[in-house]
């Protein structure tokens, strides 16, 4: 009897010391609040959150699944970017979604007499 009150006793402390012991916590991004591996998005940029030794952070990316670039200027999904060529025609390109990712489309209209009524251009 004393003998299974031994082997309870040194099973409850085996276990005890098998348990896991103050783990360091995972390290979360902060303002705003985030996950490692968690991403949110603001516009053109997003903003995935990162380890970084013992720290988490922020990186900030295009978010090419959402706008497009033309010389260094974010679109959104959906504008335009007008452009008049040396030769009177227009040159229109708009940022539409193609299999999940931004991308522009192009569209040239010629003018006969090189003039464009009712353009606008999104700069």
């Amino acid at each position: 009897m004393h003998y299974l009150a031994f082997i309870g006793v040194l099973l409850v402390c085996l276990s005890a010391n098998q348990l896991p012991e103050n783990k360091a916590k995972t390290p979360k991004c902060s303002s705003p609040l985030g996950t490692i591996g968690q991403s949110w998005y603001h516009d053109c940029s997003k903003l995935t959150c990162f380890r970084t030794g013992r720290k988490a952070v922020w990186k900030e990316t295009f978010a090419n699944s959402r706008c497009c670039s033309h010389q260094r200027i974010e679109f959104q999904i959906g504008q335009s970017i007008g452009v008049t060529a040396e030769d009177g025609s227009h040159i229109i390109m708009t940022c539409k979604e193609t299999d999940g990712l931004a991308d522009i489309e192009t569209n040239i209209q010629q003018t006969s007499d090189g003039h464009l009524n009712d353009t606008k251009e999104i700069k």
